[in-house]
């Protein structure tokens, strides 16, 4: 019996949830359904700016390769 109890309690707490769901964002819901979703709506994007720098730099060692091959 407490565990029919229980068991009831959760379910009502799922049913209210999904209510709640589908009185906040039903209409997105149908929206994303049917293929009209927000995201996928082309939205207005910025230009890309990617700089380089053709000079390759070259980094010289932390440590000295004498002591490390010491150690």
């Amino acid at each position: 019996m407490f565990v029919t109890a229980i068991t009831l309690g959760i379910l009502g707490f799922a049913v209210r949830a999904l209510t709640n769901l589908a009185t906040q964002d039903g209409a997105k819901i149908v929206d994303a359904l049917q293929g009209r979703s927000w995201a996928a709506a082309p939205r207005p994007e910025r230009p890309v700016v990617v700089r380089f720098s053709s000079k390759r730099m070259v980094e010289t060692p932390a440590w000295q390769t004498e002591l490390s091959a010491a150690a």
